[in-house]
C-alpha cells in the first residue's frame, strides 16, 4: 500500500524546525522554484552538519545526543555523518566522497522503508519503480548500515542480478556502498568514533568484512550478506530483510519472490524499467501501483519520478534526451529516463490499436447484447473477458468491462461465476470466493435479468477430455451451470415464488464449434484488430485499464534466422485475457457474416416479390 505523499515525508526529525524540513516538488510537480529553494537549503545544512560533528568531538554529551538522535532517526544519520561516493566527473557534484545532503525523494524513501517494516505482509514487502540516476541503492545501503549499527538486531540478504553488483571493488556494487558508508573502505571517510569504533569493537577485516558479507564484531547474528541471482537466490537462509535490486533484469523473478517469502520478514524489489530478461518485475511492479491506485491492500509501492530530483529540472532531461539520441538509443531514454517499459521492444502485435482506443465511464448497458470470451487453461490461467456489443455504422464492437484470471480450479468454479450463484455448503468451492468474485457474481445476476442478453464463446480447447475427467470443460460447466439453475429454481417454488430471472431453466452454453475452423493466429488477430478499428473502447475501471495493459503488453517471439514462418505470441500473462478477445471478436464477425447473409436473402426475397406481377403478366 502507499500513503498519499505530505509533508512530513520529507521531515528530518532530529534538526532544527528551520532547517527540518527539505525542500521538495510540489503535487502537481509544476516548476515552482522549489529546487532552487532546495539549492538554497543544502549548503546550509552542510554548514550545520561541520559545526555539528566539531562539537560532538569536543563535547561527549553531545556525542551520546548525536548517538541517540541518529540511532532513533535514519534520515538524520545520513544528513549529518554520512557520505556519498560520486565515480562521474562532473560539474553538479565533485568526483569522489562528499557529504551526503540528502534530495527530498530519499527522505520521502527512508521514511517509507522505516513504515513498511513496521507493517505485516503484504504492505511488509515493497515495490520501488524508480528513473535513472535517483540513488536508490544508496539508499538501501543507508538503510541497512544503520540498522547494523543501530538496532538490536538485524539481518539482510541482498540479492542482483549478478555477482559483481552485489561485491566488487567498483562503485556499482552493493557492498563498495556498505563499506563505505561505515568507513571501511580503503579512501571512504570514517564514521566518529562515537558511531562507530573499529579499534574498539575488535574489528578484523577477515573476520568480519568478508567477500559477500558484513558481520558485527558484537553480535554475529548482526549480518548483512549477499549473493548473485540463481532460481534459489534467497530462499536458504532467513533473514529479517531483502533486497532485490535491479529486480527487472532477474528472470524467473515470481518464482524468486515466492522462494523467499518463507524465509524473509520484508523483502523490498526495485528497478528501472527493462523487459529483456522478461516482463515479471513490471507485471508485479503494476498489480502494487493499482492496489496503491485503488486503495486496496497490497505491495507497499514507491515511485522514484526523474521530475523528484531536484538536479533533474527541463534542461538536465533535455541534455540527457539529446545524449541518448546522440547515441542512437532515443529508446534508451524513454526506458531509463522516462520509466517507459515497452520503448525500444519489438513485435508488440496491438499496441498501435490500443493508443487509439478510449478508455471512458459507459458502463455496462443493459440492453445490449453482453459478451463473454473464454480461454481455458491447464495448468495455467483459465480467463474470462466481458464486454457489451456497440451497434456502430457497420458491424458491432465492444466496449469492454470486465476481466477475470484464476488457474488451478475446475469449471464448477466459473459456473458459480458466470450464474451469478455463490457456492452453497458441501459444494467444492464452498468458502473459496472473496469480495472480488462477489462482485463478478453479482454482475451477472443483473445481466442474465438484463433484456439484451448474454452470450459465451470460447476457446475450442475447452471441449478437449482430459485423462484425468471423462468430461471437457465445457461439458462440465454445461452440466453444473444447469444444476445450480434448477437448484435456484427449486428454492424459490419452494417458498411459492416465481423462479428469478438470472436462472432460466437451461445451461449456459460456450459457443466454440464455428471456431475450429478459424482458431489460427492470423484469423483471430485480423478480427481483434477490425473491432479495434471499429472503435472499440475500455471502461475506466481497474479491469478495463489492466486488459488495456495486457493487449499493449501482447506480442511476438524474436525472429530467429532458422525461422520460415511468421513467428508466433509469446506465451506469458497477458496471452489468456487478449486470446478471450480474439475469440469474442472472430464470432462478432461470424455473426455479422451470417447477419449480412440473411440480409441478402431478404433483399432478393423482397426483389422477387415486386418482379412477381410483371411476371404474372407475362403469363397471362
Amino acid at each position: 500500500m502507499e500513503r498519499r505523499v505530505n509533508d512530513t515525508d520529507f521531515i528530518i526529525r532530529g534538526l532544527p524546525a528551520d532547517i527540518a524540513t527539505v525542500p521538495h516538488w510540489p503535487p502537481d510537480l509544476a516548476e515552482n522554484g522549489w529546487r532552487d529553494e532546495w539549492r538554497d537549503w543544502a549548503p546550509r545544512i552542510s554548514r550545520y552538519r561541520a559545526a555539528l560533528l566539531a562539537e560532538a568531538l569536543m563535547n561527549p554529551a553531545q556525542a551520546l545526543h548525536q548517538r541517540g538522535l541518529c540511532a532513533s532517526f535514519p534520515e538524520y544519520f545520513l544528513a549529518m555523518y554520512c557520505w556519498i561516493f560520486e565515480p562521474r566527473d562532473q560539474q553538479l557534484v565533485p568526483e569522489g566522497w562528499n557529504p551526503w545532503i540528502p534530495f527530498p525523494h530519499q527522505v520521502m524513501m527512508l521514511r517509507w522503508l522505516e513504515r513498511l517494516m513496521s507493517l505485516p505482509r503484504p504492505a511488509g514487502d515493497g515495490i520501488i519503480e524508480k528513473s535513472r540516476d535517483m540513488g536508490m541503492t544508496w539508499v538501501v545501503m543507508l538503510y541497512c548500515i544503520h540498522q547494523w549499527l543501530f538496532a538490536k538486531s538485524f539481518s539482510a540478504g541482498l540479492i542482483s542480478y549478478k555477482e559483481d553488483v552485489v561485491d566488487s571493488p567498483l562503485a556499482k556494487s552493493m557492498f563498495f556502498k556498505l563499506r563505505g558508508l561505515l568507513g571501511v573502505l580503503k579512501g571512504s571517510p570514517p564514521l566518529p568514533d562515537f558511531l562507530f569504533d573499529p579499534l574498539s569493537l575488535g574489528w578484523d577485516d577477515p573476520e568480519h568484512n568478508r567477500k559477500l558479507a558484513l558481520i558485527h564484531p558484537d553480535d554475529a547474528a548482526k549480518a548483512i550478506g549477499g549473493e548473485p541471482t540463481t532460481i534459489r537466490s534467497g530462499s536458504g537462509d532467513r533473514v529479517k530483510f531483502r533486497f532485490n535490486d535491479e529486480a527487472a533484469k532477474v528472470e524467473d523473478l515470481r518464482e524468486i519472490l515466492a522462494g523467499q517469502t518463507a524465509v524473509t520478514m520484508h523483502k523490498v524489489s526495485g528497478s528501472s524499467a527493462y523487459l529483456k530478461f522478461g516482463p515479471d518485475f513490471e507485471a508485479i511492479a503494476r498489480l502494487a501501483r493499482e492496489d496503491a491506485q485503488e486503495g486496496r491492500l497490497g505491495n507497499s509501492y514507491l515511485r522514484l519520478d526523474t521530475r523528484f530530483h531536484p538536479l533533474h529540472d527541463p534542461e538536465w532531461i533535455e541534455r540527457e534526451r539529446l545524449g541518448y539520441e546522440k547515441d542512437n538509443n532515443l529508446a534508451g531514454f524513454a526506458r531509463e529516463i522516462m520509466g517507459d517499459y515497452q520503448a525500444g521492444e519489438t513485435g508488440w502485435i496491438y499496441a498501435a490499436h490500443v493508443e487509439k482506443a478510449r478508455t471512458k465511464v459507459r458502463g455496462y448497458h443493459p440492453e445490449e447484447m453482453l459478451y463473454v470470451g473464454l480461454d481455458v487453461g491447464r495448468k495455467d490461467d483459465t480467463a474470462g473477458v466481458w464486454a457489451n456489443a456497440v451497434l456502430t455504422d457497420t458491424l458491432p464492437t465492444f466496449h469492454y468491462l470486465g476481466l477475470y484470471e484464476r488457474n488451478l480450479v475446475t469449471a464448477k468454479y466459473w459456473s458459480h461465476l458466470f450464474t451469478g450463484i455463490p457456492p452453497a455448503l458441501g459444494d467444492e468451492y464452498d468458502g473459496a470466493m472473496g469480495r472480488a468474485e462477489d462482485g463478478v457474481m453479482a454482475f451477472f445476476r443483473t445481466a442474465w435479468s438484463s433484456p439484451g442478453g448474454v452470450e459465451f464463446t470460447g476457446d475450442p480447447a475447452g471441449d478437449q477430455k482430459t485423462a484425468a475427467s471423462p468430461q471437457s470443460f465445457y461439458d462440465t460447466f454445461m452440466l453444473f451451470t444447469l444444476e445450480l439453475r434448477r437448484r435456484v429454481r427449486k428454492e424459490y417454488a419452494e417458498r411459492s415464488e416465481p423462479a428469478p430471472a438470472w436462472a432460466p431453466d437451461g445451461p449456459i452454453v460456450v459457443f466454440f464449434g464455428e471456431l475450429h475452423k478459424l482458431n489460427d493466429h492470423d484469423t483471430r488477430r485480423g478480427a481483434l484488430r477490425a473491432n479495434f478499428n471499429r472503435g472499440a473502447s475500455y471502461e475506466d475501471n481497474a479491469d478495463g485499464r489492466r486488459l488495456r495493459e495486457k493487449h499493449r503488453r501482447y506480442r511476438f517471439q524474436e525472429r530467429t534466422r532458422e525461422a520460415t514462418n511468421d513467428p508466433l505470441p509469446v506465451h506469458d500473462e497477458h496471452t489468456h485475457p487478449v486470446v478471450c478477445t480474439e475469440y469474442m471478436s472472430v464470432w462478432l464477425d461470424i455473426l455479422g457474416a451470417t447477419r449480412r447473409k440473411e440480409e441478402k436473402k431478404a433483399e432478393r426475397a423482397l426483389d422477387r416479390s415486386r418482379m412477381r406481377p410483371v411476371g404474372e403478366r407475362r403469363a397471362a
